[in-house]
């Protein structure tokens, strides 16, 4: 039984990992999409 409830202790700290990784890396690149629109579009107004 204590392996089989290790187990799931590791299961759920995976995903819940996981998940915030996840969120993590999707902050990061709404943050970088964010950060280059205004630069792109400053680029295309000066060409």
């Amino acid at each position: 039984m204590v392996t089989v409830l290790i187990a799931i202790l590791a299961f759920i700290i995976g995903v819940i990992g996981g998940a915030v990784l996840l969120a993590a890396i999707a902050i990061l690149a709404a943050h970088d999409s964010m950060s280059d629109t205004p630069k792109s579009k400053e680029e295309w107004k000066e060409d």
